[in-house]
């Protein structure tokens, strides 16, 4: 490996945007190389693309690197950092990450008027308020800063032409409708069928500008990825996006968590990382997330469908959230790969085919195990990566800490705290999302899990969740959907609901676990989440040594 350290007047000869000399040395630099960012802030304004490189780390040296972001205007001008495709051994380390503009904004409740379903709140002086900002989403929080869902929106975007203070045109972005009192009060108006009587004076609140769009890091094709050392302050969306076909990613002391000393309670408005396609290994040791919008971790796959079959020729389709048929995309699925399918009703494996072609949905089979049908659900069995995670901690998120849908996991001495929804969550989805796939050969120990799944809505039945769908309910599949479960030596307090929740599993060990002060059950709507431990439709179970106080429930398989 050769050294090479840039000259910061080098990096910056096209003035304060880096991007294009960023790019223009990279794309020139040798592989084999260590190419090392001198000690400064600098700012990203478009994509830098990395392209067919080879074994080339991007280092820094006391280095931080924003990237634009709008508060106010089209979010099309936000763009990502990197986008990275058919690399090998592509190292990022030593580096912080930013934007220039914040990407959520923070405050109290300062009055109440549930009569005319308005609030007012007082934004920290930290964010500058305008009376353009869009709101894309709004969340509560308690005073440790863990989302309860006071209130929780995915707004609806209006675009619309108004004029400004100036009497000039501008566009306006609107989700969460409010207006500018003075300084930096508002008042917001929400819809007349929402209940403000749990909003108090006082409950701290949080308006995320932008919930998707641009990434930090954008993988497709790559093999070998390792981010190290790397910390995340803001973020538009999600910080690291995975996508097919990629094969292995390291990521040790990845953070994305707040800055020290600042009023915002999100550091990412989505998840942490999200995987959609990964082959070989994710390994995951010393990570730390902190304040996040979604997951701080999702690893999944595509799940397909047969919508044709005539011997060895068919025809695979996916569905959205609203199961309208849609084409698979071109990477699903390529010669060779290994096609795993499922009763579409039972989640249950029926067999196996391989790969000769694809081409747009369209395949040609063969090596066909089992009798496929129309419905069947599929998986692309190149897409199980195994995963190794140790070490690693989740505080307060909206939604889960790790979402797992893969095999052959391995999860450690993680600790999850002020948790919405569940710590972890073992889970395939073809009721919403469409993800694949179910899991085998899980292990869950040393774990550490204290005020999680405080949500009380029915998608919240536990700190560690295994079933069959992501939302509500999902406790009907039968046994062995997930196989070789292994849930021991961990540590649970003042959780919400449930402890263990598992489902639909064959080969289950809970053993050695503690709970403490699980006193308060926050969804009784669902029948047994006050117990500690609960096991529904599971096959082959062994349960012993664990210390509780609200009890063990097992159903007795479907």
């Amino acid at each position: 490996m050769q050294n090479i350290t840039l000259d910061a007047a080098l990096l910056q000869k096209n003035g304060e945007d880096i991007s294009a000399a960023l790019a223009e040395i990279i794309s020139t630099t040798p592989d084999n190389t260590v190419l090392t960012l001198p000690t400064g802030r600098y700012f990203i304004g478009h994509e830098v693309h990395v392209t067919g490189k080879k074994n080339l780390t991007l280092r820094g040296n006391n280095t931080t690197l924003y990237t634009h972001f709008t508060t106010c205007d089209d979010p099309a001008e936000n763009n990502h950092a990197f986008v990275c495709s058919h690399c090998e051994g592509l190292t990022f380390e030593n580096l912080v990450f930013s934007t220039d503009n914040p990407v959520n904004c923070a405050g109290r409740v300062t009055s109440v008027d549930n009569a005319h379903h308005t609030y007012d709140v007082r934004i920290a002086d930290e964010f500058p308020v305008t009376g353009w900002e869009h709101f894309w989403g709004t969340d509560t929080c308690d005073e440790d800063g863990m989302p309860d869902y006071v209130i929780e929106t995915y707004d609806e975007i209006i675009r619309e032409e108004v004029t400004d203070e100036n009497g000039s045109t501008r566009v306006k972005f609107t989700g969460t409708k409010y207006e500018k009192l003075n300084g930096q009060n508002i008042r917001v108006f929400m819809p007349s069928s929402f209940d403000l009587s749990r909003l108090t004076v006082g409950h701290r609140v949080l308006y995320r500008y932008l919930i998707y769009g641009s990434h930090i890091f954008w993988l497709s094709d790559c093999d070998d990825t390792v981010f190290r050392d790397i910390e995340v302050e803001r973020a538009t969306s999600v910080p690291v996006l995975i996508t097919p076909r990629c094969h292995n990613a390291t990521f040790e002391r990845f953070n994305v968590r707040v800055p020290k000393g600042s009023e915002a309670l999100y550091s990412a408005n989505a998840d942490g990382i999200h995987i959609t396609g990964l082959s070989g290994t994710l390994t995951m040791k010393d990570c730390h997330f902190d304040g996040l919008g979604d997951d701080a971790l999702n690893i999944h796959s595509q799940a397909g469908e047969i919508a044709e079959t005539d011997g060895e020729k068919m025809h695979f389709i996916y569905r959205d959230r609203s199961l309208r048929s849609c084409p698979l995309g071109e990477k699903w699925a390529q010669g060779g790969d290994l096609i795993r399918f499922y009763d579409r009703n039972t989640f249950l494996e029926k067999g196996t085919f391989r790969i000769v072609s694809y081409d747009g949905g369209d395949a040609v089979v063969t090596e066909v195990s089992g009798k496929p049908a129309v419905g069947d659900i599929l998986a692309n069995d190149s897409f199980f990566a195994s995963v190794d995670i140790s070490d690693c901690s989740v505080r307060n998120t909206r939604a889960r800490g790790f979402l797992l849908q893969s095999r052959n996991m391995h999860i450690k001495n993680c600790s999850f705290s002020g948790m919405s929804l569940p710590g972890i969550i073992i889970s395939p989805d073809i009721r919403v999302w469409y993800e694949v796939g179910p899991s085998d050969n899980t292990e869950i120990t040393g774990c550490t899990f204290e005020k999680c799944a405080m949500n009380g809505s029915a998608a919240n039945l536990g700190a560690i969740v295994v079933k069959a769908a992501h939302d509500s309910g999902a406790a009907d599949y039968p046994a062995g959907v997930h196989t070789n479960l292994k849930i021991t030596d961990n540590s649970f307090k003042d959780i919400g609901s449930s402890g263990i929740f598992v489902s639909a599993a064959k080969g289950v060990t809970v053993t050695g676990n503690r709970f403490y002060d699980c006193k308060e059950n926050k969804n009784p709507s669902v029948e047994d989440t006050d117990c500690d431990i609960v096991l529904c439709n599971c096959d082959n179970i062994r349960i012993s040594g664990n210390k509780t106080e609200r009890g063990i429930v097992v159903k007795s398989s479907k």
